[in-house]
């Protein structure tokens, strides 16, 4: 259930990494979301 979890997180990394060049963003707020992402989802 871990490395699910570990892969999930690894996925939404990669897909926040690519809608924040697509769209401009800085990585300021993509880092903002990552760490939402980490507090809701921690195992």
């Amino acid at each position: 259930m871990y490395e699910k979890f570990i892969q999930t997180k690894h996925l939404a990394v990669n897909f926040i990494q690519k809608f924040a060049h697509k769209y401009d963003l800085t990585s300021y707020y993509a880092n903002i979301i990552v760490r939402l992402i980490l507090q809701n989802h921690r195992p």
